[in-house]
């Protein structure tokens, strides 16, 4: 999809840059996973979303529960939540997770001394179609486990109907105590050939707004004890802001893909464009930002689900998408923003955004301050006539994507009727290229440079100025290009 716009006859003007970012959670900041809550009667539980044990993406859910004075649990919203219409009915699946255990009671005499997962499956229409729950009870024949033990259904279940919906709990009864750790939420399916969907966010590792997809990262595979094949979490080893970021590694030989994707958000369709926008940090093997700038299939970078609204209730409720790589300028990179702008279709009420690896990409970036924002375009003709936008002052706003290559587009303020002129300069001040000379009515711009000079060559990697002048006012602003 071609998103920039080129400044030739008309000039597009910026009504409005921004309405505030449409992501629940850019900064996937918070203390507790997507689809996961706590609860309980207990006064003395801590309930942990935890760093100290992690079998698969650095965090686990942990409950502390040192005296026998009520329940406590972590439990899920509806973790099938995007499948449902597309599994069949009577397929044959086992659930289950994997649990840890640090002194807990022992040797437990009825429920209520239990450490237990819990499972519901649900119809369209709410009704259990077990009856009643599924209860796994973890092994409590010693106090502390040795190491992950799976917990899992004794025999595959399938159902007559689509299963609508699958909650989870991990509890512990009023009179159990100890400490026990519970991730990698599994579903699989028992016949070979045959799909049963997917949990999200089953190694719980994102924050709320936020799921995952990697391969097989629903099954809580017995050999992830020794291989973990994918970090895809959130960390609070390095940030752009605030406390945490997104972590990705991927450095097998598998060649899978790996996306980190936002649950669909709803925003007003009325034809305008969309800035999306994020900030990445990269640590890659030798040679793989140059695979990746020229090879699509070892790419990285977004991609932007467009849908009709029905997500969850009919599958995704797909209308469109459209890819967006990043071009790296070397495989080892502080914070850099890319950003792009893109238009959605005219039926779509909600998008989706994807962290995304391409089948071949490999290595470790941090990802942060994820944006989605809303702008409002409409043209200048040559006679210089349009509806009045506010713009208080003359102002040079940010460049995008910054740096760049090929195309950057360039935002200026005016705050009223005046000549404006924008400037391209090389980084000793000679002129490279003038993009706007003319009056311009009072409003907010864009305007594209396509990295050529005024003879239309292009121009050398390197820092550039961008000047704004307009009555009694100067103002520069510096973009990088990089090839």
């Amino acid at each position: 999809m071609k998103y920039l716009w080129r400044f030739s006859i008309v000039l597009v003007v910026l009504c409005s840059v921004a309405f505030g970012n449409l992501l629940k959670n850019g900064g996937l900041e918070g203390g507790i996973p997507s689809y996961f809550h706590f609860g309980g009667t207990s006064g003395t539980a801590q309930m942990v979303w935890a760093t100290d044990e992690w079998r698969t993406g650095g965090r686990s859910l942990k409950i502390d529960k040192p005296n026998a004075d009520g329940t406590a649990y972590w439990e899920s919203d509806d973790i099938y939540r995007y499948w449902s219409v597309f599994v069949n009915p009577n397929v044959s699946m086992e659930v289950g997770a994997w649990v840890k255990t640090v002194n807990v009671n022992t040797n437990p005499a009825n429920d209520n001394e239990k450490i237990q997962v819990i499972y519901n499956f649900y119809s369209s229409d709410g009704v259990n179609l077990l009856g009643e729950p599924l209860v796994l009870d973890v092994p409590q024949d010693v106090a502390s486990s040795d190491g992950w033990v799976e917990v899992k259904s004794s025999e595959p279940l399938a159902f007559p109907v689509t299963v609508d919906s699958i909650t989870v709990r991990f509890q512990f009864g009023s009179n159990a105590t100890g400490v026990a750790y519970v991730e990698d939420f599994f579903i699989r399916n028992a016949v070979e050939g045959e799909w049963v969907g997917d949990f999200f966010n089953p190694n719980v590792d994102v924050p709320e707004g936020w799921f995952y997809w990697w391969m097989d990262f629903p099954k809580g595979l017995a050999e992830w004890d020794d291989d973990i094949p994918v970090f895809a979490g959130v960390t609070d080893e390095v940030s752009h802001s605030g406390e945490y970021s997104l972590k990705i590694v991927e450095d097998d030989d598998e060649n899978d893909e790996v996306v980190v994707n936002t649950d669909p958000v709803s925003f007003e369709n009325d034809g305008s464009p969309l800035v999306f926008s994020v900030w990445m940090k990269a640590e890659l093997p030798e040679g793989m930002s140059d695979s990746a700038n020229t090879n699509n299939s070892y790419g990285v970078g977004f991609t932007v689900t467009w849908h009709d609204g029905s997500c969850g209730a009919d599958g995704w409720g797909e209308v469109g998408g459209t890819d967006y790589r990043f071009v790296l300028p070397s495989d080892t990179t502080d914070w850099l923003q890319y950003t792009v702008v893109m238009t959605p279709p005219e039926d779509a009420t909600q998008f989706s955004l994807r962290a995304r690896y391409w089948n071949f990409f490999k290595g470790t970036t941090y990802w942060d301050d994820f944006a989605a924002s809303k702008m409002i375009l409409t043209a200048i003709d040559e006679d210089g006539e349009a509806p009045i936008s506010v713009a208080d002052d003359y102002k040079l706003l940010r460049a995008f994507p910054n740096p760049f290559n090929p195309t950057a587009t360039i935002q200026f303020a005016v705050p009223h009727d005046s000549r404006v002129r924008v400037v391209i300069y090389d980084f000793m001040g000679r002129k490279v290229k003038e993009l706007v000379n003319r009056n311009l009515v009072k409003g907010n711009y864009l305007v594209n440079w396509d990295a050529t000079d005024e003879r239309g060559r292009k121009v050398s990697t390197g820092v550039y100025l961008v000047v704004l002048e307009g009555r009694d006012f100067r103002s520069t602003y510096k973009i990088t290009l990089l090839k």
